[in-house]
């Protein structure tokens, strides 16, 4: 990952994220939780979403991917050229799914860090 852009990511979260879930909290939820916000998440969104992700939140996605999906994913991030801000926005709609998948009882999000 581009360090210089997950960090321009990481400072400008997107203003659309109306939910208390966050797109780096996704390093902490459940294998199954992850594997049902895939199969609901367009793989566009998650091309876009992860090339400013951190490494942790990449590792998690990854690791419940086919390999056949995890390579088309890593060639798509390579080639693609998007801003911290259209990153940041494409992972607000990450995060609004999940929590909307959360709040239909389909995933459980990780507990709040004190």
């Amino acid at each position: 990952a581009d360090e210089e852009l997950v960090a321009e990511v990481a400072r400008n979260p997107a203003s659309t994220t109306d939910t208390t879930f966050q797109f780096a909290d996704a390093a902490r939820l459940s294998d199954r939780s992850i594997q049902a916000a895939l199969r609901q998440i367009d793989q566009k969104d998650l091309v876009g979403g992860l090339k400013g992700a951190p490494e942790s939140v990449r590792v998690k996605f990854f690791g419940n991917m086919s390999q056949r999906v995890r390579g088309f994913i890593k060639e798509e991030i390579g080639h693609l050229q998007a801003d911290a801000a259209t990153i940041a926005e494409v992972q607000g709609r990450i995060s609004n799914h999940i929590a909307k998948l959360a709040e239909e009882g389909k995933i459980d999000l990780p507990e709040a860090e004190a």
